[in-house]
């Protein structure tokens, strides 16, 4: 289990970076904390109870970008529309991983994903490549000699008034994954990200297995973790 959870992990970390990529940086005039960014990042404590860090390290994170970066190169995407953002996402990634501090937590079937980064993310481009006319895609694309198609959707996830603002976005992602001639696979995900002082904060919660993680403990997380860069020195 515990290898299995690292390689997951990895995997995960590294899809959200190359979406991420995709927003590119905007000008910021913020008073960037002084605080460093591993000490600004969540504490296994801070995670929902029972949580506990996975390691993670940048050059395994590099290695999967990359593997990941392929696929979409090679990749059938629809709407045809968002083939260009989709595919941008990878091309901006590795800069991220040099200016980026991670951390991952497991918790039951629940994986957890953290991420501070040393620039502000245009968030208008990220909406840009969830929202319609990409709120809803098909990828299709080949790995191991295998066909692989993955329907993914994505919606708008209410958050509280104090996290309200063109400053964040946050959604939640359902997907149905088909590889070869096997039953799809279907689970879910939430994904948020903020601007707060000149750096973007991530976070990220899938379920390892069929089904979607709780809602409520996503938010949770993702206000610690904005609040805790808002606090920092």
């Amino acid at each position: 289990m515990r290898s299995f959870t690292t390689r997951t992990v990895v995997g995960l970390a590294a899809g959200m970076l190359l979406l991420t990529g995709c927003g590119g940086s905007s000008e910021s005039d913020s008073d960037n904390p002084s605080t460093p960014r591993e000490e600004m990042l969540l504490s296994e404590a801070e995670f929902p109870e029972g949580s506990k860090v996975q390691p993670i390290t940048a050059a395994d994170l590099q290695a999967k970008s990359d593997e990941q970066a392929k696929l979409l190169e090679t990749a059938e995407i629809d709407p045809a529309e968002c083939m260009s953002s989709e595919k941008d996402v990878a091309g901006a990634t590795k800069d991220l991983l040099n200016e980026a501090s991670v951390i991952a937590a497991f918790a039951e079937s629940t994986l957890y994903f953290e991420a501070i980064i040393d620039r502000e993310q245009d968030l208008s481009k990220l909406a840009a490549a969830t929202t319609d006319p990409c709120a809803e895609t098909t990828q299709k694309f080949v790995t191991e000699g295998k066909s692989v198609v993955v329907v993914n959707s994505n919606k708008k996830l209410e958050l509280p008034d104090d996290l309200q603002g063109d400053n964040v976005l946050a959604y939640g992602s359902s997907t149905k994954t088909s590889i070869g001639e096997g039953e799809p696979i279907e689970g879910g995900s939430y994904q948020g990200f903020a601007n707060v002082r000149g750096v973007t904060v991530l976070v990220n919660a899938v379920n390892i297995s069929e089904g979607t993680p709780d809602a409520q403990a996503f938010i949770d997380l993702f206000a610690a973790a904005v609040r805790k860069v808002e606090d920092a020195k």
